[in-house]
C-alpha cells in the first residue's frame, strides 16, 4: 500500500473499536500518540505517528500534494491550513487488522478548541497496519466539512 506524500491532520486519534475473525478489540493510544489526518480524496484516514522533524526541505512531490491537503483540511476545520510538519514514517508490509466499527477522536474543527468526537461507521471499512501507520479505507465513509459520514 502507498502512503500519500502529503497528510492533513484532522485530530488526535483517542482510540478505535475493531472487529476480526468474530472478535471484538478496542485499540487505544496514548494522548496524542497518534495523528488522525487524511489525503486529499478525503476517502482514508490514516492514523500516524506524532512526526519528529525530517531534515531538510520539502520534495517535488510534496509540495504538489500539499495544495490538496490543504484544501481539505480547511473543508473539515473552516480554517487555513497553517504548519508543514515534514516527516518521515517507517513503513513495512500491509498486515490486515479487521473492520473498524468506530474511532473517538480529538479536534479543534470549527471551534479551534479541542473537544472529543466519537463516529460510528455505518459500513464496515477496513483496517489495515503499513508499518508503523494504520490505514482505514472502504465503506463508503468520507470525510466531510460536518465531519466523517458514512
Amino acid at each position: 500500500m502507498k502512503i500519500p506524500h502529503a497528510l492533513a491532520q484532522l485530530g488526535t486519534v483517542l482510540e478505535l473499536r475493531v472487529e476480526k475473525d468474530g472478535k471484538r478489540s478496542t485499540l487505544s493510544w496514548p494522548r496524542k500518540g497518534l495523528w488522525l489526518c487524511t489525503d486529499s480524496t478525503q476517502k482514508r484516514l490514516y492514523l500516524v505517528p506524532a512526526p519528529k522533524a525530517a531534515p531538510g526541505p520539502l520534495a517535488g512531490s510534496a509540495k504538489r500534494a500539499l495544495k490538496g491537503v490543504a484544501r481539505a483540511y480547511k473543508r473539515w476545520s473552516e480554517f487555513e491550513a497553517g504548519n508543514v510538519t515534514p516527516a518521515t514514517v517507517e513503513l513495512g508490509a500491509t498486515e490486515d487488522r479487521g473492520c473498524v466499527a468506530s474511532i473517538a477522536y480529538r479536534s479543534d474543527k470549527w471551534s479551534g478548541r479541542a473537544d472529543d468526537y466519537e463516529h460510528d461507521f455505518k459500513g464496515r471499512p477496513r483496517l489495515c497496519c503499513v508499518g508503523s501507520v494504520y490505514v482505514i479505507s472502504g465503506g463508503g465513509f468520507s470525510v466531510t466539512p460536518s465531519g466523517i459520514r458514512g
